[in-house]
């Protein structure tokens, strides 16, 4: 269990921090892995397009933002979920 006023990781009531941080840090990672692979694919659909505008202003974007990524919520996992339409 784990408590996300204070940030503890507990088993009982010891705290497990190494544990905690070794989740955090393998979220993280998924984010950004999740985030670079959006942005790549983006990115080349918009240079094989022309659009230097967009090619200039997904260049200078950071693949550690995780605001899009629910993190408190339930997910369903199915198999007629929909591709993100990139090119849209």
């Amino acid at each position: 269990m784990w408590s996300t006023e204070d940030y503890v990781f507990l088993e009982g009531k010891i705290p497990r921090t190494p544990q905690w941080n070794d989740c955090a840090r393998l979220i993280s990672n998924c984010i950004i892995y999740y985030n670079s692979a959006l942005l790549s694919a983006f990115l080349q659909i918009q240079e094989r397009n022309g659009r230097q505008d967009v090619v200039d202003v997904i260049s200078r974007l950071s693949p550690v933002a995780w605001q899009h990524i629910n993190l408190n919520g339930e997910y369903a996992f199915n198999k007629d979920r929909k591709e993100i339409d990139l090119a849209g």
